[in-house]
């Protein structure tokens, strides 16, 4: 080890590598330092927000939780920063930069850059012209060019008007930034102007500087790779803090892997590098060595763990803890063939050795879709055959998550296999929106049939006069293209002609016509006719709202008052309610894209108000385009299955940047992907870039190509013991070739390896829509159509699938797979059913659910009668799905808090009645009580010093107090006699009798069904009681915001509680010397923040307003429902004790069974079997 090496750690720069080699020493340095109490000594910054959570996840579990470790982004170091200084820090939204620019863009300042013709300013290209201006003023700004600079540049004969011209604009700028802020009360910035500022802030003192950040004294800083000069200024401000002693940067880069020649656009290796990135990253090396005392420790031929005893060695971390916390997060095991080839691919090292095809591999697909299901199995194989590996073992990187979605999310969903992916649709793609889109373009399109054929095909706008398929065929049948007068014209005429023919069926004397079947199909439509005139000139009427030009605040309060005319949300809870096949996601879909156009005209008209436009004239075409930029980069996530906690990682290269997952697969490596190509800006080409570098960082176009190598270097070093590539073939479809940087692998692999791999192609090569190899089969639909081609094959034709002395020994399994789906499909009832017929298990599980024996819940009816499956497996078998660890308080716990206060504040009123003038001293009352019990919760856990949970604690009591305004509200109609008496009335337990009402007995409470008694124990937490027997009973919850009424909640929840538990306070009731309690109601009461107090349950007609309750609420006769509900129990009890436990639920999917395809509700199949004369009343699932 050279002496540079020994120098103490104060400020030491590491490159080498990509890898977590110095990021595992800090961790563990700072779970050191946490333990210590000195967690908010040190500021770490990482680049992407997948490191960020991954550092956080390793330092929470390991330390217990934490609320002051500060883990940031550049980014979030500079706002952070800005908004101390000023509160009223405003980030300029994409739309404010572009009309901020645009207001002076125009000017005598720009003259020289552009000057549009009056009759193309508001045009798409000048638009696109406006955001290349702003681009290349923001790169300027970026790259380090400051006011001073660009003065001399405007100034200068030396450069030409283009450039001037854009240095005066980024001065002006600043100027009109600075303007805008003083006539507006807020600090407005951009993002370069916001880590200009926070640097600048730094830089003048502890007055400025966040109080946190004056507790730093050491700062890491991991994978970093875009060094630009704004991000270094504001580096060196917190470097230069006076509390900061200490300092660690990790930068990956290996100066050797970008000496090749990328291309032969620039043959002098001068050139290339004077723009290129090893350019840049040499400067900034140069900078941080001689500005800010590093002292540098370039890593080239050491491995993994000689980087890492360096690293530990200059932080004082004990190797040993390293070891222990690679048990828990292995990152050391890297395959030395991974470790060496960016080095050996890139460099003239020397070729690989051929144990390399263990951990490498790469696979030519017919296809991108071929390319996700051959990975897709490939993951699903190592799962199956290594039960040590977990789905987060595996990383999935594509170039364009997004773009990769589309077909990554179905085979992954397919297959079973937890992608971190989720499926993005945007605005464009949503019914709803494509519907409200071209009414609004319907006008500017001269009423193109296109358009107009969109709006008649939607249905989200309730038209008195409806167009219906009618119409649309009627549209496309005649060649009227646009125009609305012609529209009417054409359906005039052909309504005239169609009066003629009906006159002349009238008239004629041909007994072979049958005309009253003639007039009515003529006068059916001459009324689809008459009908579509109407729906014209309706459609018209409904765009009234819309101005051909007007100002900003006209346009915004038309298309408001447009969607409101629309009554979508009307229509929505229709289509619920009413429209066949119109299913729950679909709904979700349709207010979210709803809440989305709604919230994208809110902040429009804010930002509109905030630069003072709302006078500004324009064109409707010109404010969709404004309006479009709000919503354009808004998408709807579309999550398919149930929740997973580990997942599969699906990054970009950036997002793969320092992570280590133990196989990776890079997908799409086909030239235009990796490397993706990059023109050359046209604003400012490569010559003009050179020339003004001496102002500034400017990168060339060639210093693209650095950089994607880099991104691909990125991927393939997230390895451990893998690394796949696929590509989309050249024998499949000609333009795609395969990448360069794969090629530049293939050179280094020995010949032996391309042999071996070769073998494994013609599958992934195939277009058939399953595996050959039935090794990679791993699917019911897969062995169907496996099956049929292979009875084909074997039988002449013949479909012969249970003919098995052509399978495999092995293969019984697949075909005992198929016949169980055919029988649940097509059969009568099986032992695949949930029927469970040993009558030896059969009695043992009556025996132990007998009705003499057995003291029931709640909880336990309800599960039995909403999936008896679930009541199988954890009631019978006591097995229970893995809980997920949260180191969040639950909402459970909340409520429990909140539970317990309404406890103790109500027993300390006990029989009085609370008036609303009372309320600001109940509602301290109450607070106190939240907080008593917050404290008593946190105490000895990690929340006990935690200011996030002081400020949740607070949301509770203020949530409590908002709740108690509503319920004193709503008493001034109630009859005052009826008071809260009873609170957490427990029965048939033994709880701790400091937390249940003191009238609490442990003897069950019994009721009388038809042929057994039902034994009954539980807690009900409210009830309400007068002088004259009247009662009602109360169930707090935390919202019930998703519910409309009681029974949307009772059919969606299956709960049976409120009617049974009426009917046990009605026996308690009388042992506490009542002779006759009258039952009023129960019902689920939210105390939730945003519910208002919202109570939904069952209400006697006669009594209900004895609660003040509104005569329009549902009521029932409460002993009817009753009787009801307890014969459904009955019944239930009765199956639960013969042994029915049916696979899935009707309500909600089943933890129990993954695989959907085996074990799912039907409708076909009830259908058919329905159909069959079979009993399907018991939802056989």
């Amino acid at each position: 080890m050279d002496e540079e090496r020994m120098v103490s750690a104060l400020r030491k720069l590491y490159t080498g590598p990509f890898g977590p080699m110095a990021r595992e020493v800090w961790i563990e340095n700072a779970k050191q330092r946490i333990e210590a109490g000195e967690g908010e000594s040190f500021l770490f910054i990482l680049p992407t927000s997948t490191l960020l959570k991954s550092v956080r996840d390793q330092l929470l579990e390991e330390t217990g939780g934490i609320s002051e470790l500060h883990l940031m982004a550049f980014d979030d170091v500079a706002d952070a920063v800005a908004r101390y200084a000023d509160p009223f820090t405003k980030m300029l939204t994409n739309y404010e930069l572009r009309r901020f620019f645009g207001r002076f863009l125009e000017e005598t300042t720009g003259a020289d850059l552009w000057t549009p013709e009056p009759q193309d300013r508001d045009s798409r290209v000048a638009d696109e012209v406006r955001q290349a201006i702003i681009r290349a003023i923001s790169e300027l700004k970026r790259s380090g060019m400051n006011a001073e600079q660009a003065e001399q540049i405007a100034h200068s004969s030396k450069y030409n008007p283009k450039h001037r011209a854009l240095a005066r604009l980024l001065i002006r700028s600043d100027q009109e930034l600075s303007q805008l802020s003083m006539e507006k009360g807020y600090t407005w910035l951009t993002y370069e102007a916001r880590l200009e500022r926070a640097s600048q802030l730094l830089n003048e003192g502890a007055s400025t500087t966040p109080p946190w950040l004056r507790k730093i004294d050491t700062i890491w800083v991991d994978h970093f790779t875009d060094f630009f000069p704004l991000q270094f200024q504001l580096l060196r401000s917190l470097l230069q803090l006076p509390t900061v002693k200490q300092a660690g940067i990790y930068l990956p880069y290996q100066p050797q892997l970008y000496d090749e020649q990328p291309s032969q656009l620039f043959a002098q290796r001068s050139a290339r590098r004077k723009g290129g990135l090893a350019n840049l990253l040499d400067q900034t090396l140069q900078r941080l060595r001689d500005e800010l005392d590093f002292v540098e420790v370039s890593f080239e031929s050491e491995n993994f763990d000689e980087i890492q005893q360096t690293i530990a060695a200059d932080w004082e971390v004990d190797l040993g803890k390293l070891n222990e916390r690679a048990d828990k997060h292995p990152t050391i095991s890297i395959s030395p063939e991974l470790w060496h080839l960016p080095t050996i691919a890139f460099t003239a090292a020397e070729p690989m050795q051929s144990s390399v095809h263990n951990a490498f591999t790469m696979m030519p697909c017919a296809s991108e879709r071929k390319e996700a299901e051959w990975v897709a199995k490939s993951i699903k194989q190592k799962l199956l055959n290594d039960p040590s590996l977990s789905p987060t073992d595996f990383a999935v990187i594509v170039r364009d998550k997004k773009q990769a979605a589309a077909w990554l999310h179905p085979v992954f969903t397919k297959e079973q296999l937890p992608l971190e992916l989720r499926l993005e649709r945007s605005l464009t793609e949503l019914p709803l929106f494509q519907q409200v889109d071209a009414a609004l373009r319907l006008q500017s399109s001269n009423w193109s049939r296109d358009v107009l054929l969109k709006i008649a095909d939607g249905s989200y706008k309730r038209w008195s006069h409806p167009p219906g398929a009618s119409f649309i065929r009627w549209a496309k049948e005649r060649g009227v293209r646009e125009g609305e007068r012609t529209w009417h014209e054409a359906l005039e005429r052909d309504l005239i002609l169609l009066e003629q023919k009906q006159r002349e069926v009238a008239e004629t004397t041909d007994e072979e016509v049958d005309r009253a079947r003639a007039l009515a199909r003529l006068e059916q439509q001459r009324a689809d006719l008459q009908r579509s005139i109407q729906w014209l000139t309706e459609l018209k009427e409904s765009l009234r709202f819309i101005q051909q030009s007007a100002s900003m605040q006209e346009h915004l309060t038309g298309l408001e008052q447009f969607l409101d005319d629309w009554q979508i949300p009307q229509r929505l809870a229709t289509f619920l309610k009413e429209k066949k096949g119109y299913q729950l996601d679909w709904f979700k879909r349709d207010v979210e894209c709803l809440k989305i156009m709604r919230r994208s005209l809110a902040q429009l008209r804010r930002s509109v108000e905030q630069l003072g436009e709302q006078r500004r004239k324009l064109s409707f075409g010109q404010f969709l385009r404004e309006w479009e930029e709000q919503w354009q980069d808004e998408v709807i996530f579309e999550d398919q299955g149930q929740a997973v906690s580990n997942r599969i990682a699906c990054l970009e290269p950036t997002g793969s940047r320092g992570m280590s997952y133990s196989h990776v697969y890079v997908l799409g490596c086909n030239e235009g992907v990796f490397p993706m190509k990059h023109r050359e800006q046209w604003l400012l080409d490569d010559t003009e870039r050179l020339m003004l570098q001496e102002n500034g960082a400017l990168t060339a176009s060639h210093y693209h190509h650095d950089m994607e190598k880099m991104f691909f270097v990125m991927a393939i070093s997230a390895a451990r013991t893998s690394l796949t590539f696929s590509f989309v073939s050249p024998k499949t479809n000609e333009s795609m070739l395969p990448s360069s940087f794969l090629e530049a692998i293939l050179k280094k692999l020995p010949d032996e390896w391309l042999e071996q791999a070769a073998g494994r192609w013609p599958e992934a090569l195939s277009k058939k829509a399953y595996a050959e190899d039935t090794a990679l089969i791993s699917s019911p639909e897969e062995y169907g159509l496996w099956l049929m081609n292979k009875s084909k094959e074997e039988s002449d034709g013949r479909d012969d699938l249970f003919e098995d002395n052509w399978l495999p020994v092995s293969f019984p399994s697949i075909l005992q797979g198929t016949w169980m789906e055919q029988l649940r499909r097509f059969g009568s009832f099986s032992e695949w059913d949930g029927y469970i017929r040993n009558e030896l298990a059969v009695q043992k599980i009556a025996d132990l659910f007998a009705a003499e024996k057995t003291i029931f819940s709640i909880s336990q009816i309800n599960e039995y009668m909403s999936s008896p499956l679930t009541f199988f497996f954890r009631r019978v078998l006591g097995i229970y799905p893995l809980e997920e660890f949260g180191l969040d308080v639950s909402p459970l716990d909340k409520g429990m808090i909140q539970h317990e206060a309404l406890r103790q504040f109500y027993m300390q009123h006990r029989g009085e009645v609370l008036a609303l003038e009372q309320l600001a001293s109940l509602q301290a009352e109450l607070a106190e009580h939240v907080r008593d019990h917050a404290r008593r919760f946190a105490q000895d856990t990690i929340y006990e010093r935690s200011s996030i949970w002081e400020l949740e604690t607070e949301r509770l009591a203020t949530a409590l107090g908002n709740w108690l305004e509503v319920e004193l509200t709503g008493r001034e109609k109630a009859s005052p006699q009826l008071l809260p008496t009873y609170f957490e009335l427990s029965f048939g337990m033994n709880p701790d009798w400091d937390e249940v009402d003191p009238a609490s007995s442990p003897d069950e409470i019994a009721i009388e069904l038809e042929q057994e008694r039902l034994r009954l124990r539980g807690k009900i937490d409210r009830i309400d009681l007068d002088d004259q027997g009247n009662f009602a009973i109360y169930d707090y919850k935390s919202s019930l915001a998703r519910y409309k009424n009681y029974l949307q909640l009772a059919d969606g929840a299956v709960t049976f509680q409120l009617p049974i538990y009426l009917r046990a306070m009605q026996q308690f009731l009388q042992t506490k010397g009542i002779a006759d309690p009258q039952m009023i109601g129960g019902a689920f009461y939210s105390i939730g923040e945003n519910d208002g107090g919202k109570r939904q349950g069952i209400w006697d007609k006669e009594r209900k307003a004895l609660l003040g309750i509104d005569g329009r609420t549902r009521s029932y006769s409460i002993e009817e429902k009753i009787e009801e509900d307890l014969l459904q129990v009955e019944e239930g009890l009765r199956r639960l004790r013969e042994g029915r436990f049916y696979l899935t639920s009707a309500t909600r999917p089943n933890p129990y069974y993954a695989d959907n395809a085996l074990y799912r509700y039907d409708p076909i199949y009830l259908k058919h079997k329905e159909k069959g004369g079979y009993e399907v009343n018991e939802r056989a699932h």
